[in-house]
């Protein structure tokens, strides 16, 4: 199962690249394989153009963060391809940033984290409660809910670039983003992506993130 966001077309050979670098990613390359055939068509060309042009130890293809244009041109990768428990999913209008990622002091995240909670998300939600893709999204009482800065159920906010690194408390680093199946699938992959980074040096990494202010917009 693929779940997809709006108007993306799964029968493609972007989607089978996406399939190709997820089977690389979670070392399952033969039970992603057998996805893409699935979909028959296209899929399985493009899962096969990935392994026939890449290899397991290209950064792009590692982290699972493909729809092909330029090889390993991180500026052009514009979709993700996750897990959320047994199913793929598939999102679009993705910025994937190459960061310098170093876990930041402990005392300051921790502060961070603490304004965050206290004061940040609420402010956050409230700027939100006339935004236009807040509008198409959301019913009455979930916009009342974020006029009082209150989080709708099922969703939640979430920083693009993480508080653990450089990331800030600004408006603009945060997203509304529904829980399942898409903030689920994003921690998991930011997840694995830092969990073995070190806390005395600066690791590169390709780091997936929404665009806009809400995770899927529309209803």
């Amino acid at each position: 199962m693929i779940y997809e966001t709006a108007g993306k077309t799964l029968n493609s050979k972007n989607v089978g690249r996406l399939l190709a670098a997820g089977g690389i990613y979670n070392g399952n390359v033969e039970g992603f394989r057998k996805t893409a055939e699935q979909l028959d068509g296209d899929a399985v060309k493009g899962y096969d153009g990935v392994l026939n042009e890449t290899t397991s130890g290209l950064m792009v293809a590692a982290a699972s963060l493909l729809i092909i244009k330029k090889p390993l041109a991180a500026e052009e990768l514009t979709s993700y391809l996750g897990k959320y428990k047994k199913a793929h999913v598939l999102m679009d209008d993705m910025n994937v940033t190459q960061l310098d990622y170093l876990r930041r002091d402990r005392t300051e995240y921790h502060a961070l984290r603490g304004q965050f909670n206290s004061s940040v998300r609420s402010g956050f939600l409230k700027s939100l409660s006339n935004h236009p893709d807040a509008l198409s999204t959301f019913d009455s009482s979930n916009l009342q809910r974020l006029a009082k800065g209150k989080v709708p159920p099922g969703w939640q906010v979430h920083h693009k670039i993480p508080l653990d690194d450089g990331g800030t408390n600004a408006l603009d680093n945060l997203i509304l983003i529904q829980n399942s199946p898409y903030h689920s699938a994003l921690s998991k992959a930011q997840a694995i992506i830092t969990k073995d980074l070190p806390y005395n040096s600066s690791t590169k990494v390709l780091w997936p993130s929404p665009n806009g202010v809400i995770y899927p917009p529309g209803r």
